[in-house]
């Protein structure tokens, strides 16, 4: 046997290996991992999961039956959609080191979670939501969180559509993204908020993310992203590239601020930025830790968790003060 023989049946083998299809994912349990996982119909979520290295498809279909109902409230905009997966009150769900991708079913978005927990970490996910084809009260295409805490970290949110926030929106909940990239969604005609809408009661944290080539077509524009009646904090954030009627990357409703530090880009053309954006802070000194410390611990640097000791406080807190009388200076 030559030297090419053997090779080929080497190569031949690696390659059956690697073809061996991964096990279907048993969500029965609180955790599963390295399999995959096809969702058909919307799966309900009431206990702790998390899932990692799994690939994740969405093969679900609108279905009318699942939009929201009316509770009388006008600003309530009567949202339509259905969801791969609804994490319901209380519920913790993680995902790690996973692909998920949808069909590009109109109105259909991976996830909506209602008073939830959800930390996704060096996930990706794509081609939820069809550009031409959703409601015009599809909210979120990839994401909704209503009275819920949301962490991305180490993600990239793609080529996902809505009506309003073409990846991800959240209401009344906590957003913290860090080292991602939300890009390439969009938002349909008379919509808002190409990559993430921010509504009432919400706070947003960002750290080390893009956003960028998003776009919105409709009065409200947001190319990149929408805050409303919510705060937002920025470090080392890039919000530029994106496309919207308005010709804004960000817009915003009433009582907006937003916190940014030195490194934030945002455009210097404050066309690009709406006036009702207040930019309280460019020269934001403070620390974010993305995902949250445990508890028992606090944030005393960037990223870094710990206990914080008299001392280590002390020194800290003169740090920060000696920093922000510098940049007043």
């Amino acid at each position: 046997m030559d030297y090419l023989h053997i090779l080929s049946i080497l190569l031949l083998t690696h390659s059956l290996a690697y073809s061996k299809k991964l096990d279907a994912c048993d969500v029965r349990n609180p955790s599963a991992k390295d399999c995959s996982w096809d969702i058909t119909s919307t799966v309900t979520k009431k206990k702790d999961l998390t899932i990692s290295r799994a690939t994740i498809t969405c093969s679900v279909t609108y279905n009318k039956a699942d939009d929201d109902k009316d509770d009388g409230d006008d600003n309530r905009e009567g949202y339509v959609g259905s969801s791969c997966i609804k994490v319901m009150p209380g519920t913790n769900l993680i995902i790690k080191d996973s692909t998920i991708t949808g069909k590009n079913e109109p109105n259909v978005r991976f996830m909506d979670a209602h008073e939830a927990t959800i930390l996704l970490k060096n996930v990706s996910i794509s081609k939820f939501g069809q550009r031409a084809g959703n409601s015009g009260h599809f909210w979120g295409g990839a994401l909704r969180g209503t009275d819920s805490q949301v962490e991305i970290v180490r993600s990239k949110l793609t080529g996902n559509s809505a009506s309003i926030g073409g990846a991800i929106v959240v209401k009344s909940s906590e957003l913290r993204i860090s080292s991602s990239e939300v890009s390439d969604n969009h938002v349909i005609s008379q919509g808002r908020a190409g990559g993430i809408y921010a509504g009432s009661g919400s706070v947003v944290e960002m750290m080390s993310v893009k956003i960028k080539k998003n776009s919105a077509e409709g009065r409200f524009g947001g190319g990149g992203m929408r805050l409303s009646r919510s705060n937002a904090t920025f470090i080392n954030v890039a919000v530029k590239g994106n496309i919207a009627d308005d010709d804004t990357d960000i817009s915003c409703g009433s009582g907006v601020y937003i916190t940014a530090d030195k490194s934030t880009k945002l455009s210097e053309d404050r066309r690009l930025i709406d006036p009702k954006c207040n930019i309280a802070q460019r020269n934001y000194t403070g620390f974010l830790c993305i995902p949250s410390c445990r508890k028992g611990e606090t944030c005393i640097g960037m990223d870094k968790c710990g206990t914080c000791t008299i001392a280590a406080c002390s020194w800290m807190i003169a740090m920060l003060l000696c920093t922000a009388l510098w940049a007043s200076a």
